[in-house]
């Protein structure tokens, strides 16, 4: 009970103040929704290219900006330091834990792409 109601209200809020998720957080939880979504084990900058338009706008500090907040999170741990071309192991919990919202997530993308076929006839 002590670490759902104090810890981590006061984890979420040090992260959001001290690392400025609320300045990314439309792209955190674009990422987050994607990785779900894909059921990915591992991730790079050149994944970005694979995902939805917002994060294919995204620059190469801005992709590493938000994968070091998912690691802080909890949510990734980098294995490939090379600047040229870093990359990140998903925690597997991460599945687990979100299992619904993975669900949620890859309807809301099927649904959005039924939308885009029909709209252009296909």
């Amino acid at each position: 009970q002590f670490l759902h109601s104090y810890i981590m209200r006061h984890s979420l809020a040090f992260y959001a103040t001290t690392i400025g998720v609320s300045q990314d957080q439309d792209q955190i939880c674009e990422v987050a929704g994607y990785i779900l979504a894909k059921r990915l084990e591992d991730i790079s900058m050149r994944t970005l290219g694979r995902g939805s338009r917002t994060m294919r706008r995204l620059t190469r500090e801005e992709g590493a900006r938000i994968f070091e907040q998912l690691e802080a999170f909890g949510w990734l741990e980098q294995i490939n330091k090379r600047s040229d071309a870093p990359s990140w192991k998903v925690n597997p919990e991460v599945h687990t834990l979100f299992a619904a919202k993975a669900d949620e997530e890859r309807f809301r993308r099927n649904e959005a792409r039924a939308a885009i076929l029909d709209m252009l006839g296909e």
